[in-house]
């Protein structure tokens, strides 16, 4: 099971550093004056925050499975 929680940690890594990604290059348009459309970045920001929040709820999810399996050892 310690490969199911690793596996949860790395793609909550994941998310969340996409998630950072798309955040951080719409703000950056939007100081730059790049952006197309109001509603486009608007929507980007948000799949951004949703992105990071799943990755950070994998990520607990890994600590607790890990932490089960401690308790059980």
């Amino acid at each position: 099971m310690k490969l199911v929680s690793d596996a949860y940690r790395e793609l909550g890594k994941t998310f969340t550093n996409i998630g950072q990604g798309i955040v951080l290059a719409i703000v950056l348009a939007w100081l730059l004056k790049e952006s197309a459309s109001p509603w486009l970045g608007v929507a980007a920001i948000m799949g951004g925050i949703l992105l990071i929040s799943q990755g950070i709820y994998l990520i607990q999810k890994a600590h607790h499975k890990q932490k089960r399996e401690e308790k059980k050892s």
